[in-house]
């Protein structure tokens, strides 16, 4: 094999390591990472209604800041309205 197919051939092999490389790390530096036991900075409220009117409230579910217990009362239905409320 000549020694410009030799430089070619190890050039394309270079070039599609530094490709994958670069992918790599553009990934893993545009993905954040969560912190350990971080809390949402949302109060988040699901209010269920009984039909596409969104009339009448069938159920409630509230979603606390910081943990705590997930408040929830009455029904659930597919007619839903989502809030959030700052801390």
């Amino acid at each position: 094999m000549s020694n410009h197919v030799k430089k070619a051939r190890k050039s394309r092999v270079l070039v599609f390591i530094f490709a994958v490389a670069i992918a790599f790390c553009s990934l893993t530096i545009a993905t954040p990472v969560p912190k350990t036991g971080a809390c949402p900075e949302f109060v988040w409220t699901i209010n269920y209604y009984t039909d596409n009117t969104y009339t009448v409230l069938c159920g409630q579910e509230i979603h606390p800041c910081c943990g705590g217990t997930v408040y929830h009362n009455g029904c659930s239905s597919t007619f839903r309205i989502n809030t959030y409320e700052d801390c």
